[in-house]
């Protein structure tokens, strides 16, 4: 699963996206090669619906 925790993460707001979990990795095709061996972990998954929108925001940290 995990190895070293970075003190960098991704926060951001998304029109809603279900099937993000607390603990879940993923990596981006946005990184360079050389930070393949990078992953994002989800940490905190928030969802926020009203009468006209869902919006979803997710907060991740890198790991090695």
């Amino acid at each position: 699963n995990g190895g070293a925790v970075i003190p960098i993460g991704f926060d951001g707001k998304f029109d809603g996206i279900g099937g993000l979990h607390w603990g879940q990795m993923f990596t981006t095709d946005k990184t360079s090669e050389v930070n393949s061996k990078f992953k994002f972990q989800v940490t905190s998954v928030k969802h926020s619906v009203d009468q006209n929108d869902w919006t979803t925001n997710i907060e991740t940290a890198l790991r090695i």
